[in-house]
């Protein structure tokens, strides 16, 4: 006589709608009724704000120029004949050996038009 009752989904969906009931009848009584009451209290709303005023502005300019200053110092005061690791791969290889003067000088010739050819053949002959 009581089986049916101990299956749990038969229980939990009559408690769905039992709840279901209760809860509208709930919000129809409470909420959806006009009331004449008056309620004194307070609000607090918390939220984040960017504050921008001049001051944070002129500092943030001024850092981004003293960022952009030391990255030129590195470009231009760089150390030029320096390894600094063992280079692993053939970019690696080729990244350290495009910034020597005579190495760039022992290449000059052995493409396969050789520059000083190029040149002489693009000049006007007189």
């Amino acid at each position: 006589m009581l089986r049916p009752f101990l299956n749990a989904e038969v229980m939990m969906e009559r408690a769905a709608q039992v709840f279901n009931a209760i809860g509208a009848q709930t919000v129809a009584e409470g909420l959806l009724v006009p009331s004449d009451r008056r309620i004194m209290g307070t609000a607090t709303f918390h939220q984040e704000r960017l504050v921008v005023n001049r001051v944070s502005v002129i500092l943030m300019s001024v850092a981004f120029a003293i960022i952009r200053c030391l990255c030129a110092v590195l470009i231009f005061v760089r150390s030029w004949d320096v390894v600094p690791r063992r280079p692993a791969s053939a970019v690696d290889t080729i990244s350290i050996c495009l910034t020597s003067v005579p190495f760039k000088e022992s290449l000059r010739d052995s493409a396969h038009l050789s520059f000083s050819l190029w040149e002489s053949k693009s000049k006007p002959t007189s």
